[in-house]
């Protein structure tokens, strides 16, 4: 499990939001080999290595659909490429050894990989190479994921109240400061809707702007257990989910929040909005919670195998691609268990 090593003080592991899913350790990176990394003569071997790593025996955190390529990305900086709806997978090395867990698409096509110790990656050619984004100097809390927003800005969140944002397509980078000067609780999750963004975070904060991120306000919470991500859905519909299986739903742009029954006491790790504008969870032991366009209703699923799920993409032929501590699965909603 990876726990985030900026602050000895660190009350909540980062790990969380993954629970399970890095567990499992890149075999083909042998530790003597990652300990020299720094030498230049290591450093290439180390590139060479992760040219030749295998999707199926890492931990993917996060994955994106760009095009008719999808784009994983996981521990020690490992990006894979699928150009064939995942049914094989090459990998892209990148001169970073930190784990990355989250990966998006900007409108332009760029694309944009954050991670561990406040690592930006960006890759202007669908992801085949990749360039380091300069930081913030301090800038060493994890990143643990990203938003486009419609005005063609970008936000990278994380630790400790860490927020980036970018007005040049993940180029550069300049810190934020929202709430109160000391908040210092992490975030987890951003979400936007027309003008309205929700961010969610520890201790069941949940956050309000109306102006597209230029002001926020706390809004009260049903649940005060970490909340690891939120979803906007049709018609200013807000879900939130995290530990403990829960979710919950805002109807009025965020204003106003409910718990849903999700049937589960699993933690829900990422949000995908399904072409049909659904919305679908996944999570800790297996666990997947549709959610209905409208946000009123849920049903619980489990994959046959319990293997915690990081990220789901929608193939596009009605498979779920299901990302985890093993790589990638293929299954279909109807094979899940009830």
């Amino acid at each position: 499990m990876h726990h985030y090593a900026g602050n000895s003080g660190c009350r909540i592991s980062f790990g969380i939001r993954r629970t399970v899913l890095l567990l499992s350790s890149l075999a083909l990176l042998a530790q003597p080999q990652l300990a020299a990394a720094a030498e230049p003569a290591a450093a290439q071997a180390l590139l060479a290595l992760k040219a030749k790593a295998g999707i199926n025996k890492v931990a993917i955190l996060d994955a994106v659909r760009s095009g008719k390529r999808i784009v994983a990305v996981g521990e020690r900086s490992l990006i894979f490429v699928s150009d064939d709806e995942g049914k094989t997978w090459s990998a892209r090395p990148t001169a970073s050894e930190k784990s990355l867990t989250s990966v998006i698409v900007q409108r332009a096509g760029v694309l944009i990989a954050a991670g561990h110790s406040g690592v930006i990656l960006r890759s202007i050619d669908g992801g085949d190479n990749w360039t380091r984004s300069p930081v913030p100097v301090g800038q060493k809390e994890a990143l643990l994921g990203m938003l486009a927003l419609s005005d063609g800005r970008t936000l990278a969140f994380g630790g400790y109240s860490s927020l980036l944002e970018s007005g040049d397509g993940g180029s550069t980078w300049e810190q934020r400061s929202i709430l109160d000067a000391e908040m210092d609780k992490h975030f987890y999750g951003i979400a936007a809707s027309d003008q309205s963004l929700v961010l969610v975070g520890e201790a069941g904060l949940i956050s309000l702007s109306s102006d597209l991120g230029k002001t926020w306000k706390i809004v009260p919470s049903p649940y005060h257990g970490s909340l690891f991500g939120v979803a906007a859905l049709p018609n200013g519909v807000f879900i939130a989910y995290g530990m403990r299986g829960k979710i919950l739903g805002s109807f009025d742009q965020g204003q106003n929040w409910r718990e849903l029954e999700s049937g589960t006491k699993s933690p829900f790790f990422s949000g995908t909005l399904l072409r049909d504008g659904r919305l679908l969870l996944g999570g800790k032991d297996g666990v997947l919670a549709m959610i209905t366009a409208d946000g009123q209703a849920v049903e619980t699923r489990h994959t046959r195998d319990r293997r915690s799920v990081s990220r789901i993409v929608e193939s596009q032929k009605d498979e779920l691609l299901l990302f985890g501590d093993v790589g990638i699965r293929h299954m279909q909603w109807k094979d899940l268990e009830k």
